[in-house]
């Protein structure tokens, strides 16, 4: 597992020894797709490795579903698990159920496929970044401690939806919708889903370029979103950009032009 922050430069690089699971998953992702290419065996190893310390560490029945937890500690809390929809790297465990077999896996992509739906809210029903699952029946509501938003995490959530091959599912089609309405800003940054306030500035080209494969996804078609990465004002924005980059590549959509898909509301 790893430290999900290291400060260079700092006495104590590492401050919180708690990992973050969707880093871990794309790291092992990333080792067995790179073992798979160059048959570099040990690449293969640290990825199984990994995938075992997932299951052990990071996943938890409640409700009656198993969910994966941000990280393995500080998330279950009286009665209920806090969990973050844009942490199901969905590629990434069907990827790792393959080499790592286990029945684990199949339950985690079945209930975090189910998460997805049920972790919808506001007048867009769109994602939010945190949300609480209740231990007793699996009721999702939004995070007690976070802002209520569709924002900087949820983003992913149909990124990874996307790369899945999910094209058509409830997360996708309303994220697509979200972003298809005309606004003289361009493209929100976030939305509150309790308020229905949006953020005051655009969202940078990494949410650009979601917004674009979303939609293409959700009409079936479109043409590849172009995001210049030189143009992101930070590495999470270029990031995003190179993951939406991979996803098209790898999802199946038709390059045949489509028009935006645009809807008042949902």
């Amino acid at each position: 597992m790893f430290a999900w922050r290291w400060k260079p430069g700092q006495t104590v690089a590492v401050e919180d020894m708690n990992s973050a699971t969707d880093g871990d998953l794309g790291i092992a992702w990333a080792l067995a797709r790179g073992a798979s290419r160059w048959g570099v065996a040990a690449w293969q190893h640290q990825a199984e490795a990994i995938g075992r310390a997932v299951l052990a560490l990071s996943t938890r029945d409640a409700g009656g579903r198993l969910l994966l937890l941000p990280g393995p500690r500080g998330f279950d809390r009286p009665g209920k698990v806090v969990v973050n929809p844009s942490y199901y790297l969905f590629p990434a465990i069907r990827a790792l159920a393959k080499i790592v077999p286990d029945a684990r896996w199949a339950r985690l992509e079945q209930d975090g496929l189910w998460l997805q739906g049920a972790a919808r809210f506001g007048r867009w029903g769109l994602s939010a970044d945190w949300v609480d699952v209740a231990a007793n029946n699996g009721v999702v509501t939004p995070a007690v401690g976070w802002p209520a938003r569709f924002s900087w995490d949820a983003v992913r959530v149909p990124l990874y939806l996307v790369w899945a091959g999910e094209h058509q599912a409830t997360a996708v089609i309303a994220a697509a919708a979200f972003w298809g309405q005309p606004r003289g800003q361009g493209v929100a940054a976030w939305a509150d889903l309790t308020s229905g306030q949006l953020a005051p500035y655009a969202g940078h080209v990494g949410i650009q370029a979601v917004a674009a494969l979303s939609q293409a996804a959700a009409a079936g078609r479109g043409a590849a979103p172009h995001a210049p990465v030189s143009e992101a004002p930070d590495y999470y924005a270029a990031s995003l950009a190179l993951l939406t980059r991979m996803a098209w590549q790898e999802a199946g959509i038709s390059s045949a032009p489509a028009t935006a898909l645009r809807v008042a509301s949902l």
